[in-house]
């Protein structure tokens, strides 16, 4: 990833909602909201593994429901955690970004 910076910036909106210092709702409008404006600024951090795992990220968000509906393959916020959290070790285990800071 050539700008370590704005990944960054996209992965701590995850950690700063799985630490509850965003409410679910906040951090959906904000993440997306975030990665809409770093792929019209930075769209070559999307490329590469960066962009395989936010890839990732995108499916769970775009499977979650407040209230999900099994049938139509929706996830409740207890498994957006848990495909979250797998997403974020990946990260921290093969690229060494720094999603911890402020």
């Amino acid at each position: 990833m050539k700008d370590r910076g704005s990944g960054e910036t996209l992965l701590r909106l995850a950690r700063d909602w799985l630490s509850k210092r965003l409410r679910t709702d906040q951090f959906v409008l904000d993440y997306w909201n975030t990665r809409r404006c770093l792929l019209s600024t930075h769209p070559e951090i999307f490329v590469g593994r960066f962009g395989e795992l936010a890839s990732n990220l995108d499916t769970a968000l775009e499977s979650y429901s407040p209230t999900p509906d099994k049938g139509l393959h929706e996830i409740d916020e207890a498994q957006l955690r848990r495909e979250i959290e797998q997403v974020l070790r990946i990260v921290d285990l093969e690229m060494g970004l720094d999603t911890t800071r402020q």
